[in-house]
């Protein structure tokens, strides 16, 4: 998240990690309890609840939500990257897959975000201008 924000007029206002920065407040489940429901098991890996992460984002007033999910297994690794356009609730998913997991994982998920968070302006813009 921090390498694809480096291109982004985006910033990361609050994380469930700590991000380092300033700006950046973290999310902990004592006092975000709704952190503990947002992920559902599905038949491979997480996907969230979306109502409860629109819902955390309405509350947080923020314009997005990114998310990210793996599933490291012997081979091949499987990733998915959740948006969420929180003012109209649009998600999109992207998944993703690596064999080397540790090496081209954090690229990958680099590159997923930046196209997210690129599409995500343009459409914002163009919302705007009409």
């Amino acid at each position: 998240m921090q390498e694809a924000l480096k291109t982004s007029e985006f910033a990361l206002p609050f994380s469930y990690y700590q991000m380092g920065g300033e700006t950046t407040t973290r999310l902990t489940r004592p006092a975000w309890p709704e952190l503990s429901g947002i992920w559902a098991k599905v038949r491979v890996g997480k996907e969230p609840h979306w109502e409860t992460a629109l819902a955390l984002g309405k509350r947080l007033a923020v314009d997005a939500a990114v998310m990210y999910a793996m599933d490291p297994d012997v081979g091949t690794d499987y990733m998915w990257v959740y948006f969420l356009d929180i003012a109209n609730g649009q998600k999109t998913v992207v998944p993703a897959s690596t064999y080397y997991y540790e090496l081209e994982a954090i690229e990958a998920l680099t590159k997923i975000t930046r196209n997210l968070l690129t599409q995500y302006h343009h459409r914002r813009e163009r919302s705007t201008a009409q």
